[in-house]
């Protein structure tokens, strides 16, 4: 059974990531997206882009979310760009699927997908 990752941006790190609802969360108070793929298939590249794409719009929600990313300095973009590229890398590898992983440009997932 797949469950739904859900990507949070904690006040301390940007960001926790965890595999269900279930699963505490560093901060109380952090933002948190739930993303759903029950009806992907992972295995395939279009599936794979699809979660990526999920992935990456579920990111760019949490790191606005944090109060720290507001704004238009510099600063706060360069904040928020980092958050967003945290939280893709966590949420996938967490996510911890082959072509989802090398969709996102990651050898690892290759490898792991040739040993099967």
């Amino acid at each position: 059974m797949r469950t739904p990752i859900l990507i949070a941006a904690s006040a301390a790190l940007s960001l926790c990531l965890a595999l269900s609802a279930s699963t505490a969360i560093a901060a109380d108070a952090a933002p948190a997206v739930k993303i759903a793929y029950q009806d992907l298939d992972l295995n395939s590249a279009a599936g794979a882009r699809t979660m990526l794409d999920r992935i990456g719009r579920a990111a760019a929600d949490v790191c606005r979310a944090d109060p720290r990313n507001l704004g238009v300095s510099l600063g706060a973009m360069e904040q928020m760009a980092d958050c967003y590229r945290m939280v893709v890398k966590t949420a996938v590898q967490t996510l911890d699927a082959p072509r989802v992983t090398a969709a996102l440009g990651g050898t690892d997932g290759l490898v792991r997908e040739a040993r099967r």
